[in-house]
């Protein structure tokens, strides 16, 4: 505050907000509890005035702060003092403009009153003057262009496009060669334009949206969200009780419960905290598809080869939103036959998501063998439903790695090894030679964590192509388009 550039003055302040009884302890977050007088100001609480009374700094100081900010004499500790102090420091405090985009929408052609009315009532007013601003304002043309690309979005057309007639009786919308209102969409396809209308018209401010979700699919919540995050500045605080914007990257999630008479506010940031939200939410975990794509793997070295693998043509696939990776454990597949109970239970886990690929290591010693049955079988039920069965053109994952690297790798790790055996794709990749005395299990895990810092090779056997393959199966799960066409023997069998 100009006021009290004086360091004795700011000191005293500093003091008073150290007081646990105005602050939330150790987040460097201030309360100051007001009550409405009926009139046009707020006033200080009256337990928070004792309770600085006593526990926070002089009187002497307290008179001292109050004559500097108010240019006053005299007056009373409790009665001036101490609430003229904190009403002046909070006028001082910048609060940005806010909006609210409430639960009760509709669409509507009539006017609203208000300029801040983002209930739906506005919206063609608001739309038209993103469609033909006046010759200062050009720039919203692009905030219109932003929102049509968001409607080609949301009905999964690419010639949609919005346009206001010039008695603004509608909103049209143009889409393979017709013209429709845009309540012929559906409610929920005119809900989701409106919130992202008025997203779109607000600049950097706090907009306050309840409930999105109403009359909105969970996929369209998704496209909503995304939206929200790619094309516009502002601070969002939403009120939800949907699963699928809770799981949407780049939120923070805030849990908001009654307890003992009081609403309790408490961030959430662990994978458990979110759980506990979803209960309390009313979900259990049958009622939900936790990832859209799971991979089952071996072990962990496995995934982590597979998320550098993966994240190299398709950095924006997200572990834990877009797909899921899985331990099945090599023993299952290594030493059970194809009848065995185990087997029957894991090909049954297909039920739990039908958007299923595994990784099986080949196992195979020389280019004449072959897989096992119980290895066939898997392949087999996984491709019957529409998944992927990758079995290695090599013995093993680590096959798919550089032998250079591998070997120099290994030798940083374990400087006993000598040299490795591994010659070709049907060597085991791991088996190395030792001085006679030393005796070396190699760390799986984390020679796969070090050797992901290396230069990327995907040229080594079979390994791009099933790299492909699996991108775009993560990416046709989660409703996106494809990013590879693979060829093979010639023809297109995308």
């Amino acid at each position: 505050m100009p006021e009290l550039e004086n360091d004795n003055y700011r000191e005293f302040l500093r003091n008073i907000f150290r007081v646990e009884v105005l602050g939330w302890k150790d987040t460097g977050t201030t309360w100051i509890p007001f009550e409405d007088n009926g009139g046009h100001s707020l006033d200080v609480k009256q337990e928070t005035i004792d309770s600085l009374a006593q526990n926070s700094i002089s009187h002497e100081q307290w008179r001292l702060l109050w004559t500097k900010l108010t240019k006053q004499s005299g007056g009373d500790l409790r009665k001036h003092w101490i609430p003229e102090v904190l009403r002046k420091v909070a006028s001082q405090i910048l609060v940005p403009s806010f909006s609210i985009i409430p639960a009760v929408r509709r669409y509507s052609v009539e006017k609203s009153e208000s300029i801040n009315d983002f209930s739906g009532a506005g919206i063609v007013e608001q739309l038209a003057k993103l469609q033909n601003p006046n010759h200062k304002e050009q720039i919203l043309k692009e905030k219109f262009k932003t929102i049509n690309e968001f409607v080609r979005v949301v009905t999964g057309n690419a010639s949609a496009t919005l346009e206001i007639p010039f008695d603004r009786s509608n909103i049209l919308v143009h889409m393979d060669g017709k013209t429709l209102p845009l309540v012929s969409l559906g409610t929920g396809i005119h809900e989701v334009i409106i919130m992202a209308s008025a997203a779109t018209v607000l600049d950097n401010q706090v907009v306050c949206i309840e409930e999105p979700e109403l009359h909105m699919h969970p996929e369209l919540q998704k496209k909503f969200v995304d939206y929200l995050d790619r094309e516009t500045n502002n601070q969002y605080f939403i009120t939800t009780h949907s699963a699928s914007i809770l799981d949407r990257p780049n939120i923070s999630i805030f849990h908001v419960v009654l307890e003992d008479g009081f609403t309790s506010v408490k961030p959430v940031s662990s994978s458990s905290q979110r759980f506990s939200v979803c209960v309390d939410l009313g979900y259990r975990a049958s009622d939900l598809v936790q990832s859209n794509s799971v991979i089952w793997v071996e072990g962990p070295s496995d995934r982590i080869y597979l998320k550098w693998w993966l994240g190299s043509l398709d950095p924006s696939l997200v572990e834990g939103v877009h797909y899921s990776i899985m331990f099945y454990g090599g023993r299952l597949l290594s030493h059970l036959t194809a009848n065995d109970p185990e087997v029957e239970e894991f090909i049954s886990l297909r039920r739990l998501n039908r958007n299923i690929s595994i990784v099986i290591d080949s196992d195979r010693k020389s280019k004449q063998s072959d897989i096992n049955d119980t290895k066939k079988r898997v392949k087999d039920e996984f491709e019957a439903i529409g998944g992927i069965a990758w079995v290695t053109d090599g013995r093993e994952i680590e096959n798919y790695l550089s032998r250079e690297q591998l070997e120099t790798t290994i030798k940083e790790i374990h400087p006993s090894i000598i040299r490795m055996k591994y010659k070709n794709q049907y060597d085991d990749p791991l088996v190395g030679e030792t001085d006679p005395k030393s005796k070396v299990t190699i760390d799986k895990v984390k020679l796969a964590h070090k050797l992901v810092q290396s230069p990327i090779d995907l040229e080594i056997l079979d390994l791009r192509k099933n790299i492909e393959k699996m991108v775009d199966f993560i990416r046709i799960s989660n409703h996106l388009p494809k990013k590879f066409e693979l060829m093979i023997d010639g023809e297109n069998n995308a």
